[in-house]
Formats: C-alpha cells, sequence, structure tokens
C-alpha cells in the first residue's frame, strides 16, 4: 500500500474535529477512534497529529477507574483512622 499524503489543511480540519468530538468523548482516544472512522484515515496516523499537537495522553500513570482508587484510599484512610481513636486526622 502507497504512503498517502496529507495536506496541512486537513490535518488541521481532523485536529479540529477531534477536540469538537472530545467534548462528548468519555477520552481522547474514543475521539480519536469515532474520527478516523468517520473520515476513513488510520487511527495511527490520526493518533500521532493529536500526539505531536497536544502533548501525550497520559503523562502519569492512574488507575483506569481513578474516582474508585481515590474512593477505596478514603475508605482504607477512614479504617485507619479508627483503628487509632481518631475520627479525622
Amino acid at each position: 500500500m502507497a504512503k498517502r499524503i496529507y495536506t496541512s489543511e486537513f490535518r488541521d480540519k481532523c485536529l479540529a474535529l477531534v477536540g469538537e468530538q472530545m467534548k462528548t468523548a468519555s477520552s481522547r482516544e474514543e475521539a480519536v477512534v469515532a474520527v478516523a472512522a468517520a473520515l476513513r484515515i488510520p487511527v495511527t496516523t490520526l493518533r500521532n497529529w493529536v500526539r505531536n499537537e497536544r502533548g501525550a495522553a497520559r503523562t502519569t500513570q492512574f488507575p483506569a477507574d481513578t474516582e474508585l482508587a481515590v474512593r477505596e484510599l478514603r475508605d482504607q484512610v477512614t479504617i485507619l483512622q479508627r483503628a487509632l481513636g481518631r475520627e479525622r486526622i
């Protein structure tokens, strides 16, 4: 398969579409996949454009469900506080 060449205008429009899609998508990856499928371009191509434009999606590794992890940690803190005989630290 021959390497496809895209114009800078097309690339800019794709990035704008990803930005719009991110308003309703649950993740940047979901937005990239949706736009790539709609425009019938390789996901990796669009993902690279987005990464070059906006940087890496994650700069710190967090659990997939951060809210659940925070809730579990708060529960553990509460258990430890009770074990020490304190209401709140």
